[in-house]
């Protein structure tokens, strides 16, 4: 029968150091992973929440109440004023005029419906670098107007979104 033998003060020290440094390794590497996996949630969550603001946007544009043709007067439907995108539509029952624009201090995009004060509307989108829009007019190239919507976070995530407008939009 052999005797037993015991771990050497040596043999041990190795062995923890040997667990220490893959304990360092491991923590280090999920500390990275969450940092990864919270940017990549939030980045999903503001393209999310942006494309939800590009469809209201849609939203806007598509819904023409038959109560506004005709009783719009001078101004269009469609109009870039002031920095602001506004569009004439209908809102719980009333024709009214949506006005889109973004609080640079905040870097926040407001959506104004004109029935509540600026303060009372909730933003739209957080963290926007840059809300852009322009109207492409009618030409031989074409056949009818265009509206462009451009959306940039902070981080640089951008989005886009062309809509085709009718020549009446903008009359």
């Amino acid at each position: 029968m052999k005797a037993s033998r015991a771990m050497t003060l040596i043999e041990l020290l190795v062995s923890l150091s040997l667990l220490a440094i893959i304990s360092v390794v491991s923590a280090s590497w999920m500390s990275m992973m969450l940092r990864t996996q919270s940017t990549v949630s939030a980045d999903a969550s503001w393209e999310g929440s942006g494309f939800a603001a590009l469809g209201l946007i849609e939203r806007d544009l598509l819904v023409v109440d038959r109560l506004d043709v005709g009783g719009r007067g001078d101004t269009p439907r469609v109009e870039i004023f002031d920095g602001k995108l506004r569009i004439r539509t209908r809102e719980n029952r009333y024709v009214g005029v949506i006005e889109y624009s973004l609080d640079s201090t905040k870097k926040q995009i407001f959506r104004n419906t004109g029935t509540a004060s600026r303060s009372a509307d909730p933003p739209l989108l957080g963290d926007v670098e840059e809300f852009s829009f322009e109207i492409e007019e009618q030409s031989e190239i074409l056949p009818l107007p265009l509206l462009r919507v451009r959306l940039m976070s902070d981080n640089g995530s951008t989005m886009e979104r062309t809509y085709m407008l009718v020549t009446e939009d903008l009359q």
